[in-house]
């Protein structure tokens, strides 16, 4: 049985909005844990700008799991094609780190 929002759009449109509203997220709590001065000494999470994008693309298994559980399947192909092209960006742009 073919659901209403079971589309690849539906997808796609979640797996590339819900990791850039996450990463942003984590940048504006870092700037406002920096901003507040709750630490301190030096940045409070000086090293860590690098980790922030993973864990960002990673809240794409939320939506993955809603979806496999009521059988959507092309709406968890929308997801998985965002997430794919997020960690090749995120191996490219971190390849000194990595390789």
């Amino acid at each position: 049985m073919r659901r209403k929002n079971d589309s690849v759009l539906i997808g796609l449109a979640l797996g590339v909005c819900i990791p850039i509203v996450v990463y942003a997220l984590f940048l504006y709590l870092d700037e406002f844990i920096e901003a507040q001065k709750f630490m301190i000494g030096g940045e409070p999470f000086e090293g860590f700008d690098n980790v922030y994008m993973p864990f960002a693309i990673v809240t794409n298994l939320i939506p993955f799991h809603y979806f496999n559980r009521r059988n959507m399947f092309n709406a968890m192909r929308g997801i998985v094609m965002p997430t794919i092209i997020f960690v090749i960006a995120w191996a490219f742009i971190n390849r000194n780190i990595i390789f």
